[in-house]
């Protein structure tokens, strides 16, 4: 082999390197149209803690809790109008609030800014083949950093677990069944009334 050649077979084969390991850590694209429903548990620690568990209705890009202990609410996140509605059913009564950036979970929303990604390995969580992430991310209008691994299903195209690096956090979704969810279930009922909204404030116009 003469040596033009050589270099190119040299430049191709470091070229080719280069590109399968920046795809090693290249963060996985959600699927646009995931949806399932199943449970969503919150734990608080370290260590044994406090824990919530609902149960989820998800599909992008809303998303319904209903919490399962007695006298438990609805929660009801609207990304596509920026809303939450905190609803009782028993009283038939719900309050409209914004979705404020230190709200957004890395289950539930993509993160405005990724400021770190490496993709640790590969495992099975409940079921699902899934990626382990190390992420460190920060949402618009909200300074807080935060430092988490995830685990991304590859089979749904969503991540299913996250869990804070210091251990403090840990939010999973369990007992999946993935396929559409009624479009009624993200919607306030006709005979529900409003009892508090509040909106994103907005500064007055400067006076000429």
């Amino acid at each position: 082999m003469d040596r033009n050649k050589f270099f190119a077979v040299l430049c191709t084969l470091l070229i080719s390197t280069a590109i399968l390991q920046g795809c090693a850590d290249e963060q996985p694209a959600p699927s646009k149209d995931v949806s399932f429903t199943g449970k969503f548990v919150m734990e608080y620690g370290p260590g044994p803690g406090e824990s919530d568990t609902h149960i989820i209705h998800f599909t992008r890009p809303m998303q319904r809790l209903e919490m399962t202990s007695p006298g438990g609410g609805v929660t009801i996140v609207r990304e596509d109008l920026g809303i939450v509605w905190s609803v009782m059913p028993d009283k038939k009564m719900f309050i409209e609030l914004p979705i404020r950036p230190e709200n957004k979970n890395p289950l539930f929303h993509e993160p405005d800014h990724v400021l770190k990604y490496e993709l640790v390995g590969k495992d099975t969580v409940d079921g699902h083949p899934v990626l382990k992430e190390h992420m460190v991310m920060r949402n618009e209008g909200d300074d807080t950093e935060r430092d988490f691994y995830r685990w991304f299903a590859t089979d749904i195209g969503w991540p299913i677990r996250a869990e804070s690096v210091d251990g403090k956090w840990k939010l999973y979704f369990t007992d999946l069944v993935p396929g559409p969810q009624d479009p009624n279930l993200f919607e306030i009922p006709m005979d529900y009334n409003m009892i508090m909204s509040r909106k994103p404030h907005t500064p007055a116009p400067a006076k000429p």
